[in-house]
């Protein structure tokens, strides 16, 4: 059983396989935006108003590895990811922590490929990296 899915499809079905390091990078705490601080010069320290925190999109590097059994095969696994990423939001199920993440792509870097492969970093915002949304 394969421990990632991309919009409801199991990732090894799409010919991918997330390697390691995804967790510490999808599990990071977000940056919280500047907030409303007032540095009273006859008080100690600052007064933040934490009622109204937010937060900043969060850049999310996923390593990925792409494998086809032939040059077509591979290349129809990689035609039919690129459009995956290039039509907007995906969804990306972590079935170990049972968490998802609804990401955007926003850039493919470290890019390695051959006949059969290709290995990448595929770079996601999390625009809601508040959120801890379980998988239902």
């Amino acid at each position: 059983m394969t421990n990632f899915k991309i919009n409801d499809i199991p990732t090894e079905t799409l010919g991918i396989t997330i390697l390691e390091g995804v967790y510490s990078e999808l599990l990071k705490l977000p940056k919280p935006k500047d907030t409303l601080v007032n540095n009273w010069k006859d008080e100690h320290g600052t007064e933040r108003d934490l009622a109204a925190r937010v937060y900043e999109s969060a850049v999310i590097n996923i390593p990925v590895l792409l494998i086809g059994s032939t040059v077509a095969d591979f290349v129809a696994k990689r035609t039919a990811f690129n459009a995956m990423m290039l039509n907007g939001r995906f969804n990306l199920k972590c079935l170990d922590i049972n968490r998802q993440f609804d990401l955007v792509y926003t850039d493919t870097t470290n890019f390695k490929g051959d006949d059969y492969y290709a290995s990448f970093t595929l770079v996601c915002a999390d625009d809601f990296p508040q959120l801890n949304t379980p998988i239902v």
